[in-house]
Order: C-alpha cells, then sequence, then structure tokens
C-alpha cells in the first residue's frame, strides 16, 4: 500500500535541443492513451527560482515567468517517457527550424544575440537567486534573535552577533531590491540589482532584436555591482553559520534549518 501511495503517475517529455545537442527546454505531459499534443511558446527554459505560483489570470500585470526568444535557426525534439524516476527514450531526435515571420527592418546577429541572451539568463539565475536567498536568511534571523534570547545559559554578545548580522542583511536587502524605506514614504529612489536586471529582462525578452550597447553596458555594471553584494552574502552567510553552531553548543532551541546535533 505504502507503495502505490508513493508511486508517480508516468509522464512524457518533449526534449528541445540546439543544433547542438544542448537542452534548452523541456515540456511535461500527462502518460495516456492516445494522441499526446505538444506546444511550445517558442522559448528557453526560465532560470528564476523554482515556484508553484500559479499567476492570476485577471491580472493583466502578472503572467507566467519566460526565458528569453529562442533565435531563429535549427533546433531538434526528442520525447522521453519517465516512470518512477526512469527515463526511456521513446525517439530520436527529429530537426526543425524557427524563421522569423517577418524580415527585421534592422539586421540582427543571432549569435551574438543568442550569446547575449544566455549571459543575462545567467545573471538572472544568480542574482534572483541570491535575492531571494537573501529574504530566507532575514525570516531565519527572526527565529534565530528569538531562541538566542530564550536559550538561559546563552552569553549577552550573541545579542551583539545578531544586530551586526541584521544591520548587514539590511544593507543587503537595499543593494538588491532598493531602499524600502524611502519607497514606502514615496520618494524617488533607485532600483536595486534585481529591478536594474528585470528592466533589462521585461524589455529585450519581449522582442527578437538585437541588444543595444545600452543593454550591454548596464549588465556589465549590474555584474561589477553584483559581485560586490555577493561576496557580501556570503560574508554574512558564514556569519549566521557561525551563530547557529554557537547556539546547537548551547543546546538553543530549534530554528528552522538548523539540523540538531546530540
Amino acid at each position: 500500500l505504502r507503495l502505490e501511495d508513493k508511486e508517480e503517475a508516468p509522464y512524457i517529455m518533449a526534449v528541445i535541443t540546439d543544433d547542438n545537442g544542448n537542452v534548452i527546454k523541456k515540456i511535461k505531459r500527462s502518460a495516456k492513451k492516445g494522441m499526446v499534443r505538444f506546444s511550445w511558446n517558442g522559448r528557453l527554459e526560465k532560470t528564476s527560482p523554482i515556484s508553484f505560483h500559479t499567476p492570476d489570470p485577471d491580472n493583466p500585470y502578472e503572467g507566467d515567468d519566460n526565458g528569453p526568444m529562442a533565435v531563429p535557426g535549427n533546433y531538434k525534439i526528442y520525447l522521453t517517457k519517465v516512470i518512477n524516476g526512469v527515463s526511456e527514450k521513446l525517439t530520436e531526435p527529429v530537426s526543425f527550424k524557427i524563421k522569423s515571420l517577418h524580415e527585421p527592418s534592422l539586421t540582427v546577429d543571432v549569435n551574438n544575440l543568442a550569446a547575449f541572451n544566455k549571459r543575462l539568463s545567467e545573471s538572472r539565475r544568480l542574482v534572483l537567486a541570491s535575492a531571494t536567498y537573501l529574504g530566507e536568511l532575514k525570516d531565519k534571523m527572526k527565529y534565530i534573535k528569538e531562541a538566542v534570547k530564550n536559550t538561559p545559559n546563552a552569553p549577552s554578545n550573541l545579542l551583539t552577533d545578531v544586530k551586526s548580522i541584521e544591520d548587514g542583511l539590511d544593507r543587503l536587502a537595499v543593494s538588491f531590491n532598493g531602499d524600502a524605506s524611502l519607497a514606502k514614504r514615496e520618494f524617488e529612489t533607485l532600483s536595486g540589482l534585481t529591478g536594474l536586471l528585470e528592466n533589462i529582462v521585461w524589455n529585450l525578452w519581449a522582442t527578437t532584436v538585437q541588444q543595444t550597447g545600452t543593454y550591454e553596458s548596464k549588465l556589465n555594471d549590474i555584474e561589477k555591482k553584483f559581485n560586490i553584494a555577493y561576496d557580501e552574502l556570503k560574508r554574512v552567510n558564514q556569519q549566521v553559520e557561525d551563530l547557529e553552531k554557537k547556539l546547537e553548543d548551547l543546546d538553543a532551541p530549534y530554528t528552522p534549518y538548523r539540523f540538531p546535533e546530540k
């Protein structure tokens, strides 16, 4: 009975690759009798954090998150069947071609555009992942701070450590998300790294035109600033891990994602 409860329903996966065999998109469908229809919106796989949120169809400002548009060129597709985690190839790759419906008024270097979109996708993966992780660290610190207060033998200097970490997280929040204190008081404020990057994504990935020199310059600037913020995030994360170790040594109450030692 347990095996039956744990059994995963079989499914079919359409795997789309570029002409060199690099997987760029996977589309999942339930395995069932008869014809199974697949449709691809012509976009590469997204690199944003995994989410189970379903966009509200009645909200015009909310929609599915997508990767960049595939550039015109040669692609391949094949099918696999997955049963209980075991994948079986059903077909050999079949080639197809993506063409532009209309000849663009400006010349597009598709290889250069594809390379820039790949770089932009990776930057987006790292920036959004770091911003999400930052939010999780801030939530984690609420529990850690309470654990410090409620552990009888915790030395008072641990609260100083907590304050230092909180200050570091607040500075990083401004770097990634902008100054929330100014924004909520309706003052103009500069966008953080997330907003700056998403502005490029929003404008460029809605079209098939060549990226501009401005976008390239902005992405260069974002990557430089992100490297600094990322190093600071790693430093603060290490502080949190060190503090968690101290709490575990003090037999402090459990806090989220801290493995209990016996």
